[in-house]
């Protein structure tokens, strides 16, 4: 499973389905297509809000990238241009099938359920079934 830690207001675009991509400057290559998501809404939330599942990738230049996704990308132009400034690359990760959690997953129950526990600065892989288990249980 993918987990990516995804700044609140653009989580809350996820789930009110204003923002169907996430934009990031490297792919998670381990993840392809039709694989299963966590995302996690950094600080000051820090928690689990939702699941989703990886429609597919578009790896383009950014202006490529702005052009294809502006429509449902749920990010100004201005703050997609800054999060790429000086970037060759750009990934766009749409996603499908987004199911909020029924009770945001908090970072201390989520230390509980994987020890060591620490939210990624872009995205992680966990490999945990027990964890991928309860998130599921949760889904709305």
């Amino acid at each position: 499973m993918l987990l990516l830690s995804i700044h609140p207001e653009f989580a809350a675009a996820i789930l009110d389905g204003t923002k169907q991509v996430e934009f990031r400057r490297r792919s998670p290559r381990q993840a392809p297509a039709g694989s299963k998501l966590a995302i996690y809404a950094s600080s000051p939330t820090c928690a689990l809000v939702a699941t989703a599942t990886i429609d597919r990738y578009i790896e383009a230049t950014p202006l490529s990238l702005w052009r294809q996704c502006r429509e449902f990308g749920g990010i100004s132009h201005s703050e997609f241009m800054s999060y790429f400034e000086g970037a060759e690359k750009a990934v766009g990760i749409l996603l499908r099938s987004v199911q909020p959690l029924s009770i945001q997953v908090g970072l201390s129950e989520l230390r509980a359920w994987w020890p060591g526990f620490q939210p990624p600065q872009q995205f992680a892989y966990l490999d945990d079934s027990e964890l991928s288990t309860k998130l599921r249980l949760i889904a709305a």
